[in-house]
């Protein structure tokens, strides 16, 4: 059994869906009792909420608040769930950020984003020292294939800021 944690700021989680080898978890946690975020969790990232997922991969969710995932595919690659878009119930399906692309601003994998913890895991990381499984948070942050370059430490700074790598 694994705990899942919550998103940081949120009240609880409830897990929805998972994907054909549990890899991959979505749900929902209530950010008060009536207000809830859709959320994701990998072992790599921890949990997450996904409106901020896909908004720093780049998705325009003007209007939208997804406040569930309900449904993942097999390998952990598309998500579905409910939402509300300007004000309307509804549901909503979306690719998810591939693995080969930045590394999170959870760079221990602890479950808290942008703290002082993950800034010290990024530069023991760039020393040679980087999380142990199933953390998977290495020096090449922005996935160019060159490690531990000022590329890499210019994308974790900007992705710790909020934006995208």
């Amino acid at each position: 059994m694994t705990s899942l944690g919550i998103v940081p700021g949120t009240l609880e989680s409830t897990a929805l869906s998972t994907n054909g080898d549990g890899s991959v978890v979505g749900g929902r946690c209530p950010v008060t009792p009536s207000v809830t975020i859709a959320s994701l969790w990998t072992a790599a990232t921890g949990m997450v909420d996904v409106n901020t997922l896909l908004s720093n991969a780049g998705t325009d969710l003007t209007g939208w608040r997804l406040v569930e995932v309900r449904g993942v595919n097999g390998d952990g690659s598309i998500v579905a769930g409910g939402a509300v878009h300007n004000g309307v119930q509804e549901a909503w399906i979306s690719g998810l950020p591939t693995s080969s692309g930045c590394g999170t601003a959870d760079f221990n994998c602890d479950g808290d984003t942008g703290t002082d913890a993950d800034i010290e895991a990024f530069f023991a990381c760039l020393a040679g020292n980087c999380p142990s499984a199933p953390c998977s948070n290495t020096a090449d942050f922005n996935a160019d294939g060159d490690v531990g370059t000022d590329a890499d430490i210019e994308a974790f700074f900007r992705v710790l800021a909020g934006g995208n790598c």
